[in-house]
């Protein structure tokens, strides 16, 4: 696939809906595409934060470690809380990591480089498979992959071209 996140649209848009799989629930509703809202609260946060598990916990807690008018400005959001839900659930036992082509990816914390991205038909989304020696392919699980998780990948005309690949999957 060629593309990735400098084909059509700006690699932080592509890097926050990716952290939450593009995906957000508000009182109960969910919205996917995720709202642009939540994209200046991962802007702020990204300038602040090394991301790790106990700041996210201590977000979800409201307890902010920082004091100054972002604050103010993150907790009015109604999305703020929600956001980091929707990051915590995401990226929980996950990796992010970016294809060669340059496609932002959210998959399974096992998945190794190699690993192939396939679309495989009848499927809701795009699965990890692993090489083998012999052969064959051992199936690794789901992935995010931002850009072609509503079919966009079957319109790719490199894409088509590797429609009659068939795996082996053991």
């Amino acid at each position: 696939m060629t593309g990735g996140i400098h084909h059509n649209e700006r690699a932080f848009d592509a890097l926050w809906r990716t952290m939450i799989a593009d995906r957000l629930v508000l009182k109960g509703e969910t919205y996917c595409p995720a709202p642009k809202a939540c994209e200046e609260i991962f802007r702020i946060m990204s300038r602040r934060s090394p991301w790790d598990n106990d700041e996210i916990f201590r977000i979800l807690s409201h307890r902010l470690p920082w004091d100054d008018d972002e604050n103010d400005l993150l907790l009015s959001s109604r999305y703020f809380i929600p956001f980091f839900q929707a990051v915590a659930s995401a990226c929980r036992y996950r990796t992010l990591y970016l294809t060669t082509s340059g496609w932002f990816g959210l998959g399974p914390e096992y998945m190794q480089p190699d690993d192939k991205v396939c679309i495989l038909f009848g499927g809701d989304v795009p699965y990890l498979l692993r090489d083998r020696k012999n052969g064959a392919h051992t199936f690794i699980g789901e992935t995010y992959v931002h850009g072609i998780m509503h079919g966009e990948a079957m319109t790719n005309t490199e894409s088509q071209e590797r429609l009659a690949e068939q795996f082996i999957i053991t």
